[in-house]
């Protein structure tokens, strides 16, 4: 798994790291926890495509992987893939599922709870936390850190992006029924500025500002929506910008924004 340590291009990495977890961990005048972001991902390297398609996936499985590729070559959109290897920060959904369709715990995946600052033994349990009386009420203080990957495809053509979309909506969840091995229920689906035009004509997509720092090939980024004007209103949107952040416009399918960026309950 790539540590922060690891992104030795980004100068203030350390520093950038810290104002991303007090924005994950941000508590209101009552102590009571009002993140403003969800999460944020780390990157050894930089996509080499700008306004690119994503595919960007925590604990995806190789089977998952496979079956993914597999559909995207049969509709010719494999060719020019780049794969990246990430680390995800983020707040843990208690419905979240812990196991892969064999049983096994999903790999590298752990969980702090914030109440008690330890990690969760993620081997003593089989079901979704949620499941536990320890953890009924732990949404919003379980902080989460995983090994990913995010696939990067160019924009070719709208009939591209729609297959590409129409694609990922029959199966990408664990919910739809012909889905690929191993699949997740909330995943990851993000367009770039480039297709604003027509973003009417693809299913259930909706506008999010990324912000993403780039720095000697690493990269740091993370998604942001219902909260955009709240932390404009912080001090640290200055430090970000002062960071190096950018902000670019992308579109995400819609059960990822609300449920892991916006944080629906």
């Amino acid at each position: 798994m790539i540590s922060i340590n690891d992104l030795t291009g980004i100068q203030k990495r350390i520093e950038v790291m810290a104002c991303l977890n007090d924005l994950l961990t941000f508590r209101d005048d009552s102590k009571n926890l009002l993140s403003i972001i969800s999460g944020y991902n780390y990157y050894s390297r930089q996509s080499p495509y700008d306004s690119s398609i994503v595919f960007s996936h925590i604990h995806a499985t190789d089977d998952y992987k496979r079956d993914m590729f597999k559909d995207l070559r049969k509709i010719g959109c494999a060719d020019e893939a780049s794969i990246r290897e990430k680390t995800g920060i983020y707040l843990w959904k208690p419905k979240y599922i812990i196991r892969d369709d064999q049983g096994d715990v999903l790999p590298e995946l752990r969980i702090r709870d914030l109440r008690t600052d330890e990690y969760v033994p993620l081997d003593k349990f089989v079901k979704p936390l949620k499941e536990y009386p320890a953890y009924v009420n732990a949404d919003g203080f379980l902080f989460a850190e995983d090994r990913g990957w995010q696939l990067d495809l160019p924009f070719i053509s709208k009939s591209q992006v729609l297959m590409i979309s129409q694609l990922f909506s029959e199966k990408s969840s664990h919910y739809s029924e012909d889905h690929w091995s191993d699949a997740y229920e909330t995943p990851v689906l993000l367009f770039g500025y480039a297709v604003e035009e027509y973003v009417g004509e693809l299913p259930d997509f909706v506008p999010a500002v990324r912000f993403i720092l780039e720095e000697n090939d690493n990269e740091i980024s993370f998604i942001i929506r219902k909260n955009f004007e709240k932390l404009r209103n912080l001090s640290y949107y200055e430090e970000l910008l002062q960071f190096g952040f950018k902000e670019k416009l992308c579109f995400g399918n819609k059960l990822f924004i609300e449920e892991c960026v916006d944080g629906k309950r």
